[in-house]
């Protein structure tokens, strides 16, 4: 059977008294401190009216493979095995990739 150990007056009382029978002594100790919620800002939303928004350069298949050459001729040829294993990133001209990483 469980029981607890009052601190004061050793005496052995159930594991689910709050109370020692004989002292009184709380088991229970300090209260749990409530943390009280921060408020915080609302969020504002910023609109942009669309015809101010620039779209990114879109880059031929010749410069991604340029990009992919710049990332080092190790991740070049791992890249290029992947796309060549895997049959991906079609946007890559990747003979362009192939005949310079073999100069």
């Amino acid at each position: 059977m469980a029981f607890k150990i009052c601190p004061k007056c050793n005496t052995k009382t159930g594991v689910r008294t709050y109370n020692c029978k004989k002292c009184g002594y709380s088991f229970t100790g300090e209260k749990k401190k409530v943390i009280e919620p921060v408020e915080k800002a609302p969020i504002t939303l910023e609109m942009k009216s669309i015809s101010s928004y620039i779209a990114p350069k879109k880059l031929t298949s010749v410069e991604h493979a340029k990009r992919i050459l710049s990332y080092g001729k190790d991740r070049a040829s791992l890249l290029l095995h992947q796309a060549r294993l895997h049959k991906i990133w079609s946007h890559v001209d990747w003979n362009v990739v192939e005949h310079d990483l073999h100069l």
